[in-house]
């Protein structure tokens, strides 16, 4: 073997990593495009799951989820649907309030209580 034949094996292999970093990198492109839905999936149950700072608005939202809740959606529904229901929306309207303003958070609960 020759010196211009290891230079030529080496061009060679140097492509083939070349080629094989972008193929690793579009499997990996298409990997994350494949699991958003359950990045979006495991968002939207950590949003339930936990709470956002306690603002004033957000005292507002869960005194507001409490009566309405409570005492008139859920008012003959067992005591454990009475327990989680308002706590799960209690946590996730606290997301919503850390996004959103005090004005855009009451238009969406008024929202959402003119769609029904």
């Amino acid at each position: 073997m020759t010196y211009n034949d290891l230079l030529i094996e080496k061009r060679r292999l140097k492509v083939l990593q070349h080629d094989q970093l972008i193929a690793v990198k579009r499997e990996y492109r298409e990997l994350r495009e494949e699991l958003e839905p359950v990045k979006k999936v495991i968002s939207f149950i950590r949003r339930l799951t936990t709470r956002e700072n306690n603002s004033l608005v957000q005292a507002g939202v869960n005194v507001a989820t409490d009566l309405v809740f409570k005492n008139f959606i859920l008012s003959k529904a067992g005591w454990i649907s009475k327990l989680v229901v308002p706590y799960l929306i209690k946590n996730y309207s606290s997301h919503l309030t850390k996004d959103t303003n005090a004005a855009g958070v009451l238009q969406r609960i008024i929202g959402m209580f003119k769609a029904k």
